[in-house]
């Protein structure tokens, strides 16, 4: 009988009657059980019965095979991502799910739409109904994202007709749509207007309450963060620079999908927020799962009240926005 912890002998042979393996006899026999073990997938029990030998020492022979270098076994990372980066950033502001990319310079609007496309992929369920906003990496997701569930999609705000180029909200969400064999509602409307008058009006004519009324009933709403600074938000780099200083001076710091906040994650109301077509930051709250690309050191404190104030509760980023946040929480 063979007895657990001492040197195997040869297969098949007589283990009273037989002389232990020689050492470089035994590393070859660890290299043929590691190859049947990790390569062909053949279980320990096989493996004994095959060679004639106790599962013990099978057991012995893959931890052998490993410590004599036999066996290199390396955990990688998801091409393009940061896992410990992303561990670090969702322990840090309490997040359910956050992705990290490690994009190559210059792709780093593609690479967040690519992660971004395998999140909601992993995420959605068959009959969610799900809202976007728009911004630039929403749409690189868009335009690489493979297989979504069937859901219906919700245009989440108007569209900002000085500030897109190429396909804007409704184009978005229809795109969506049509991937996930899913119902589209769209906003046939800009996100700001002229005036608060021209804002209700619009927010009661039939097709807009429609989708208006769609916001209560939202399992997953997908947003961007914006800086509010020249290229740090399109809603910033629409509006007019008399606008643009009326909402420093009241304290904005960021906006989501056109909703202004400050540095308590308050929204900021006196400067368009009566104008605006789309979802409010107290409906957003209340929306079960939001998920948030943002990226770039810029959108640093901008994207940590947002995390504290319960704006989203999923994070896509970039590794520069992750190690800026994590310097200053």
């Amino acid at each position: 009988m063979v007895r657990r912890g001492r040197p195997p002998r040869a297969p098949g042979a007589d283990s009273e009657a037989s002389e232990p393996l020689s050492k470089e006899a035994e590393l070859a026999l660890a290299a043929k059980v590691a190859r049947a073990y990790f390569l062909d997938d053949q279980s320990k029990v096989h493996i004994a019965n095959d060679l004639e030998i106790s599962r013990f020492q099978v057991a012995r022979l893959l931890t052998l095979a490993r410590s004599a270098g036999l066996v290199r076994i390396e955990v990688v990372d998801p091409a393009g991502l940061n896992v410990e980066l992303a561990e670090e950033l969702r322990a840090a502001l309490n997040l359910r799910n956050v992705v990290v990319v490690s994009p190559a310079p210059g792709n780093t609007v593609k690479a967040i739409g690519s992660a971004l496309a395998r999140l909601l992929e992993s995420l959605l369920r068959p009959g969610n109904t799900v809202g976007l906003t728009w911004s630039q990496a929403l749409l690189a997701m868009a335009e690489q994202v493979e297989h979504l569930q069937p859901c219906t999609w919700i245009q989440l705000s108007g569209h900002l007709a000085r500030a897109v180029s190429g396909s804007g909200n409704v184009e978005l969400v229809r795109r969506v749509a049509e991937i996930s064999h899913g119902e589209a509602f769209v906003l046939y409307a800009p996100l700001v207007v002229p005036d608060a008058r021209t804002a209700q009006s619009l927010r009661l004519q039939p097709d807009i309450a429609a989708v208006l009324h769609q916001y209560k009933r939202l399992d997953v709403a997908v947003v961007s963060v914006g800086a509010w600074r020249a290229g740090g938000s399109l809603v910033f780099d629409s509006l007019s620079p008399e606008l643009q200083a009326l909402a420093t001076d009241s304290g904005v710091i960021g906006e989501i999908s056109g909703r202004l906040f400050g540095k308590d994650g308050n929204i900021i109301p006196n400067v368009i927020d009566d104008r605006v077509i789309g979802i409010d930051l107290d409906q957003l709250r209340a929306v079960p799962e939001i998920v948030a690309t943002s990226f770039g050191t810029n959108r640093a404190s901008q994207t940590i009240v947002a995390a504290r104030e319960g704006l989203f509760t999923s994070l896509v980023a970039d590794e520069s926005l992750a190690l800026a946040i994590l310097n200053q929480v």
